[in-house]
C-alpha cells in the first residue's frame, strides 16, 4: 500500500464521519493526514535501500547514468524502460536489467539515490516530491531543531539565483494546502531544511 492509497482511505474516513453527523473539522483533518505521513514516511525510512544490493561500482555507473539523464531532461526511468522493450542494449547500466530485474527498479526512489549521491548528482526536478520543515519559514530554536515538523510538498518550479559569479539553484514547492514556498540556495545554505520524499 502506497501513501495515495493510505490518504484515499483516510478521506473515505473522513466522509464517514460527515454521513454519520460528526464531521471533523478542517484541523482535526490535517492532523490526522500529518501524523499518517509522519508515521508512513518513518517506516520507509527504516526500510532497505534497494542500491545496498548492488555493487560500489554499479552504484557509480547508476549514479552516473541518471546524472547524465538529468543533464539532457530525461527521466531516467523511462529511458532505461525504452532501451527495454527497444531491445537496445543500456551501456553501463545493463545490469539493471540482466540481474535486478523490473521489481527492483520500481523500488528506487530519489532519497534512495541520495543516499549514495552528493546533491550535485542527484537534482531536484519538476513534479519532484520533497519534504520541507517548519523551519523554512518559522524560527526553531537550535536545541529544537530534531522536533520541528516536516510537511510533503511538490516541486513546481525549479530556478537558479546569480550573484556575481555564482549561480545557487533554488525551486518553488507547493504544499498540499495549496501554498508555495520557495527554497533558496537549496545545495547551499537550505540543504538542512528539505528532504527527499520517500513515497
Amino acid at each position: 500500500m502506497n501513501q495515495q492509497e493510505l490518504e484515499a482511505i483516510l478521506q473515505d474516513a473522513f466522509r464517514a464521519c460527515e454521513l454519520a453527523g460528526l464531521p471533523l473539522n478542517t484541523t482535526q483533518q490535517e492532523i490526522l493526514l500529518h501524523r499518517l505521513e509522519s508515521s508512513f514516511f518513518k517506516d520507509l525510512a527504516d526500510a532497505e535501500n534497494p542500491l545496498d544490493a548492488l555493487s560500489a561500482a554499479e552504484r557509480q555507473a547508476l549514479i552516473e547514468y541518471v546524472t547524465r539523464c538529468d543533464q539532457n531532461n530525461l527521466d531516467w526511468k523511462a529511458q532505461l524502460l525504452n532501451n527495454w522493450l527497444q531491445g537496445l542494449p543500456s551501456g553501463d547500466v545493463q545490469f539493471i536489467r540482466d540481474r535486478c530485474g523490473l521489481q527492483w527498479l520500481e523500488q528506487v526512489r530519489p532519497v534512495h539515490l541520495a543516499a549514495y549521491a552528493d546533491d550535485q548528482a542527484v537534482r531536484v526536478k519538476l513534479g519532484d516530491r520533497l519534504e520541507v520543515a517548519s523551519s523554512l519559514w518559522e524560527w526553531v530554536p537550535e536545541a529544537q531543531s530534531d522536533g520541528q515538523e516536516w510537511y510533503g510538498c511538490t516541486v513546481i518550479r525549479v530556478f537558479d539565483d546569480s550573484e556575481a559569479e555564482a549561480s545557487y539553484p533554488g525551486c518553488t514547492v507547493r504544499m498540499a494546502n495549496g501554498l508555495e514556498y520557495d527554497i533558496h540556495g537549496m545545495y547551499e545554505w537550505n540543504r538542512g531544511n528539505w528532504r527527499w520524499n520517500q513515497s
